[in-house]
């Protein structure tokens, strides 16, 4: 594999030429110092980038700590990287003067999930050679701080909420400063996110710096539900504190320490919603939706769906079958009541409690925000993942080409139908990337009309797809 270097504003890199293009792996975009928010770095000299770099901290193992599994931290809190894949650069030694006639390309920045908890930009399985196969367009994957270092703060100090989040925005900024160098159009920028990753992107864009840097975004199973008061986070923090080892300051703990702590802490089911953006009136502010009705709110192109069952592995546990209240407290909080009341109102069986729990936590909050960017006269495309099981994040995997993932469930006798929806939900959303639009076929959204890959694809006109629900929050303590 030969090798290629960059030069551009920050500094230089090396990557690897390969047969198919350039990849350009675990370039820094930021300096991540504890509970603070991250630096912009610069260096001189080149840089070799042909490895990924160090995942966020986070433990090994995601919620129950699973059965004969030694727990370890992964990580580091040093994790600021982003990685390119490119078919093409603009210049031979780029500098900030670029080319009037340099061809640039649209740029999609990924931003992955794992419960604001695991996960990285740096997953094989989901690099960007694997999405921008025969297209042409540039691909970039973020990533950012998890968990209590990613969005908790501790009560002394002057440490800041969100950190996670102002990573992914710096991020962005980084992009827009240096991807000409890659052959990208800083000004074609797509946010493409999956679950933690989608509720981010959801969440930033209440950000001024989003509203006017990006104008299309792609999200699955994700929107703007993941904020959360600061009282229910510092009630979240509290909880956590109880799993520390005692006399120790947080600057004296050790990362290890403090990420065996949240892990012990997460050791629950259904413990997915104790992380995420906290409107601390500095970053994100509480009155957010009042600022979307009266002129703030986000325009550009989206495309935004989630799967028909979201939550069928955990409305049919063990666990949840056996006492569903401790599982409904760890997901919603307090809201865990309305979601028994709206069970209660539904046929009593298991598809009533996956149609609650994947309502509660991702389909109504995806079908409020087509209907917010709507409303507005924004170009939006809907649809609804239902090729069965149709869980969490399978039509990420399906269009990540993960379609014959054997995670996923689908039966052996239905891979090569699994392979053929992938096919075209892929080139459905790269069209999206390329030209602003995934296809004729499939109709601009106008309120109840979604496109549906399940079986075969097709458009499907629906009055109510979900239930309503009944905060912004989707997480609450009191």
């Amino acid at each position: 594999m030969n090798k290629k270097t960059v030069k551009f504003p920050c500094g230089a890199v090396t990557g690897n030429r390969t047969d198919w293009g350039y990849e350009f792996l675990g370039i820094p975009y930021g300096r991540a110092e504890r509970f603070c928010p991250p630096r912009s770095v610069t260096w001189k000299g080149d840089r070799d980038c042909t490895a990924y770099g160090a995942p966020s901290l986070q433990p090994n193992f995601l919620g129950v700590h699973p059965e004969g599994m030694e727990f370890s931290a992964v990580g580091s809190e040093d994790c600021l990287f982003l990685n390119v894949w490119t078919k093409h650069l603009n210049v031979e030694d780029c500098c900030e003067e670029w080319p009037v006639d340099a061809v640039r390309r649209p740029v999609v920045i990924y931003i992955h999930g794992g419960a604001f908890q695991v996960g990285s930009g740096g997953d094989p399985a989901r690099s960007g050679e694997k999405f921008i196969a025969e297209r042409d367009f540039v691909f970039v994957s973020v990533n950012y701080r998890l968990g209590v270092l990613g969005f908790l703060r501790p009560e002394e100090g002057a440490y800041t909420w969100n950190n996670g989040a102002r990573d992914v925005l710096l991020a962005v900024e980084w992009v827009q400063k240096n991807i000409c160098a890659f052959g990208g159009d800083p000004d074609n920028i797509i946010l493409m996110g999956i679950s933690a990753g989608a509720k981010i992107l959801g969440s930033l864009l209440t950000r001024p710096e989003i509203q006017t840097s990006c104008r299309k975004v792609i999200l699955e199973s994700g929107a703007m539900q993941s904020f959360r008061d600061c009282h229910t986070a510092e009630t979240v923090w509290k909880e956590y504190c109880e799993y520390l080892p005692e006399g120790k300051s947080m600057e004296e703990l050790t990362g290890e320490e403090i990420v065996r702590a949240q892990a012990a802490f997460c050791d629950r089911e259904g413990s997915t919603c104790f992380f995420g953006p906290v409107c601390d009136e500095e970053f994100f502010f509480s009155d957010w939706e009042e600022r979307w009705k009266h002129g703030q709110a986000w325009h550009g192109s989206a495309v935004l769906g989630s799967g028909r069952r979201e939550l069928a592995g955990q409305a049919g546990s063990e666990a949840f079958r056996r006492d569903p209240e401790p599982i409904l407290f760890s997901l919603f909080g307090e809201n865990g009541n309305l979601a028994r009341a709206r069970y209660e109102a539904l046929p009593e069986g298991e598809e009533s409690w996956i149609r609650v729990l994947s309502d509660f936590m991702y389909r109504s909050y995806t079908d409020a925000l087509a209907e917010a960017l709507w409303k507005e006269d924004n170009p939006v495309w809907v649809y609804s993942f239902e090729f069965l099981p149709a869980r969490h994040g399978m039509g990420f995997h399906f269009l990540m080409n993960q379609w014959d993932n054997r995670n996923l469930g689908v039966e052996e006798e239905r891979l090569p139908e699994a392979e053929h929806l992938a096919a075209q939900m892929r080139r459905e959303i790269r069209d999206f990337i390329e030209t602003g639009r995934p296809g004729e076929s499939w109709e601009l959204y106008e309120g109840v009309n979604k496109r549906i890959y399940g079986s075969d694809v097709r458009m499907e006109r629906r009055e109510k797809d979900s239930l309503t629900v009944p905060s912004a929050q989707a997480y609450v303590r009191r």
